[in-house]
């Protein structure tokens, strides 16, 4: 979603609601307006060109962000050279029509006392919902002048004039200074790449040129063989079965866990009473052990790497996001239990099972808990039913004793499952969100 902070007392929201009519090209280029869309006009501040979510269905009419629509009120849709494209007067949510002249990029929307000039090029105009509010770009807005001279008066378009060469200049002037600061970031990263010398170096070199395709397609292509390593074994997976004969084991049951220590050191540090000193020698700590091959090191420098760069660019750090995508790439190639429970938050249906981000009851987060992850453990077992009732069973039924032990036995394995680690890792936060 792209915000334009501007001083007027009132909210100009674009809201595609699809193509209602297309003119058909033939012969010369058409100049009769088509691909007609429509703008919602709201008393806020600024003026804003809302994302896909808000262009759905009822949502049309609910838009929280348009909390008084302005309805009833006059307007024009017209190109900069003033020619009418739509008139009329907005409906009662605020609406009103407007329309596309092929070749032409700049419009503008005007009201009794404000006007929006606004540039959508002819690929903003696809039949894609959301493209429209994604691509077209509010440029400058003008309140109508005390005088009543109008917009197009010689003092207001000098004005305009004005406006757009000091906003072309302060954007020529940031592309400038982001491309010398990219210039600078891919020199850095050439140094790094040559270097290899990194706390992380022993995941392997780096790609000597920094390529944001390649390190994309490398991400797709790890997920991909993350879904297809989940899907043989959720075929037939007995979710039931799966809990019951489930056991606890330590660490070392499920990979090589050489310098234990100090993995167990690295989660205290996380503690709010621990020094900073402490938790960068933890960390440095639980590096040589990811170093060593230690997989649960790796797992947390990978929960690490992932908290750094959630909210970041590839850019900002392309040797971080590269050993973030080697470490994943390790994961995926030894099957590690965390990536089954991430993979059922990034993939909502996998092989016609369907699930809902933070219901642990699912195939793929048992699957996960089984195969050694821990925090997967005590999430299932938290959620998973052992209210005895659920036990239909009638008590005059002969099988009611039968169906009383198998809820007991049930309530076992649950209660085995969620003590787990507390046993196995008792210093492992609830909330991964703490690592």
């Amino acid at each position: 979603m792209r915000y334009w902070n501007f001083s007027a007392g009132m909210l100009l929201v674009a809201l595609i609601t699809g193509c209602v009519q297309m003119a058909q090209a033939s012969g010369s280029e058409p100049t009769a307006p088509q691909a007609r869309f429509k703008l919602r006009f709201c008393e806020d501040t600024g003026v804003r060109i809302c994302n896909k979510d808000m262009c759905k269905g009822e949502n049309l009419n609910k838009d929280e962000d348009c909390r008084v629509p302005y309805a009833s009120e006059p307007y024009e849709w017209l190109t900069r050279d003033s020619r009418v494209l739509n008139s009329g007067v907005t409906d009662n949510n605020g609406y009103a029509d407007i329309s596309r002249v092929p070749g032409v990029t700049d419009y503008a929307f005007e009201t009794i006392s404000i006007r929006w000039d606004i540039k959508a090029e002819g690929k903003c105009w696809a039949e894609t919902p959301f493209l429209f509010a994604s691509c077209a770009k509010i440029v400058s807005r003008t309140i109508r002048d005390d005088d009543d001279q109008g917009f197009d008066d010689p003092a207001s378009l000098a004005e305009r004039k004005k406006e757009k060469d000091a906003e072309q200049q302060k954007e020529q002037q940031r592309q400038q200074v982001e491309q010398e600061r990219m210039q600078g970031r891919l020199a850095q990263y050439r140094k790094a790449a040559l270097a290899n010398d990194d706390e992380l170096a022993w995941l392997g070199p780096l790609p000597p040129e920094w390529s944001e395709d390649e390190l994309n397609d490398r991400m797709n292509a790890v997920y991909t063989q993350i879904r297809n390593g989940i899907t043989p074994p959720l075929k037939g997976f007995d979710l039931e079965q799966a809990v019951l004969s489930f056991e606890c084991k330590p660490p070392s049951a499920f990979g090589p866990t050489p310098d234990a220590s100090a993995v167990t050191t690295y989660l205290k540090s996380l503690r709010d009473d621990v020094s900073e000193e402490e938790q960068t020698r933890a960390w440095k700590g639980l590096l040589e052990a990811g170093r060593q091959g230690n997989w649960q090191a790796r797992l947390f420098i990978y929960w690490k790497l992932e908290s750094i760069i959630w909210q970041a660019h590839p850019e900002d750090n392309p040797v971080l996001f590269w050993r973030y995508l080697q470490l994943l790439e390790w994961m995926a190639a030894h099957h590690a239990a965390i990536l089954e429970k991430e993979a059922a938050d990034a993939v909502p249906c996998l092989d016609g099972r369907c699930i809902y981000k933070g219901n642990y009851t699912t195939p793929f987060y048992v699957l996960a808990a089984v195969d050694g992850d821990y925090s997967s453990m005590a999430k299932a077992a938290e959620n998973l039913d052992t209210d005895g009732n659920v036990l239909n069973t009638p008590k005059t039924d002969p099988k009611y004793q039968e169906s009383l032990a198998q809820l007991k036995k049930w309530q076992a394995a649950v209660k085995r499952m969620g003590e787990c680690p507390q046993q196995m890792m008792p210093d492992l936060p609830v909330n991964q969100d703490d690592m």
